[in-house]
């Protein structure tokens, strides 16, 4: 089984390709003038060291940095919750040439490191509803007008999935083009995640994760039509569903090529592991928790983060039922998940960083890799 590490957000930025500021992305700006980005570089470098081999990185995230015109419209806005005014994004005819760029270049540093990743085109919140602290909001104009974005609409892109016209723009003049980037370094893409979690798009309840939910048959034809354009690519596709069920049930797409699913121990959420001897083609596993107890209690103790930062890593505490008090040893907690992964013949698990890239972001400092040091030098060496 392979070992793989998910590192989100270069420089602490949720978004990691495309136009930010006159300057660009914070991992760009700290590159060398030959080119060389030695902080991602020196990670892949140890994370590559404990036996880790494969990276997952998101891309355009919630689409703050894509821009193309936003709209405001009366109608049924993009779910179960008709008759209101609202915003409707329109995609660009082509995708601004800072996001091929930029992902040329990150492809560039996996390669020169011999590590594959899996870049995530788009994370689900960004077909939730315009983020009410978006700048936009305060200076667009009333009703009817076309206005451009500027790096400043967060989120509210749901029109892509709903509307077969803006969904086919899409498709041709942003995720074709990064596609014909990726399949240029096409040894170093493990598999190419068209979105992360689409199940909080249609989930029935989600608390403040999503707004009105989508319908599934738009969301799931949005993907199927993504996972198309990649397998056209000649690349391995995949989707990084949030729950087994998604793969098998509410997304099931026979077009998927690498099935991915993530796992928190949710007992509410019926969340289960993949079995040892189930029909083919096996999912791998996209995301899972290796943090203890202990170490979010440390985390709430020192008084740095927030209550939503610290919420926000508490969903990934439940315990395996299997292990018992390795759940609480941070020597022992990544080992004893790995096994029991590789025992159900799992091709790849990708743990989830401890907290803290993702919790006090404006800091921009991903210096450390955000997993505890024993818990790398427990899977040092070791062959899953």
């Amino acid at each position: 089984m392979l070992v793989g590490f998910n590192y989100p957000w270069p420089g602490n930025q949720y978004i990691t390709i495309g136009p930010s500021g006159k300057d660009g992305q914070l991992w760009r700006r700290r590159m060398t003038a030959d080119g060389k980005q030695l902080q991602i570089a020196k990670n892949l470098a140890d994370l590559k060291a404990a036996g880790i081999s494969v990276v997952r990185m998101w891309l355009i995230g919630d689409g703050n940095y894509y821009d193309g015109t936003a709209t405001q419209v009366f109608g049924p806005p993009v779910g179960k919750y008709p008759g209101r005014l609202h915003w409707e994004f329109k995609p660009p005819d082509q995708v601004h040439p800072a996001h091929l760029d930029d992902f040329d270049a990150m492809l560039r540093i996996f390669a020169e490191a011999e590590m594959k990743i899996i870049p995530v085109l788009i994370d689900f919140k960004f077909l939730d509803q315009v983020r009410s602290d978006s700048a936009f909001l305060k200076s667009a104009p009333v009703f009817g007008t076309d206005v451009p974005t500027n790096s400043n609409y967060s989120q509210g892109r749901a029109a892509i999935a709903t509307n077969p016209v803006y969904r086919k723009t899409f498709i041709e003049g942003t995720l074709k083009p990064l596609l014909g980037v990726a399949k240029r370094h096409k040894d170093t893409i493990y598999a190419f995640d068209v979105f992360n979690e689409p199940y909080w798009c249609v989930a029935p309840v989600t608390g403040a994760l999503f707004g009105p939910a989508l319908e599934t048959s738009a969301v799931a034809s949005f993907l199927h039509d993504c996972v198309v354009a990649v397998n056209s690519a000649e690349l391995p596709s995949t989707v990084g569903h949030r729950l087994l069920s998604d793969v098998s049930e509410r997304f099931k797409d026979d077009d998927v090529t690498k099935p991915q699913y993530h796992y928190y121990a949710k007992w509410y959420l019926r969340e289960r592991l993949q079995p040892a001897s189930p029909s083919p083609p096996k999912a791998f596993l996209g995301e899972f928790a290796a943090l203890t107890e202990g170490e979010f209690a440390a985390y709430k103790k020192s008084g740095r983060y927030s209550k939503s930062e610290l919420d926000a890593l508490e969903i990934t505490l439940p315990k395996w039922p299997a292990l018992g008090t390795q759940n609480d040893d941070p020597a022992q907690i990544l080992r004893a998940r790995l096994e029991i992964m590789a025992g159900l013949g799992c091709e790849l698990a990708m743990v989830w960083p401890d907290g803290s890239r993702q919790m006090g972001t404006t800091g921009g400092d991903d210096s450390v890799i955000d997993l505890a040091k024993v818990k790398l030098e427990s899977i040092t060496g070791v062959k899953f």
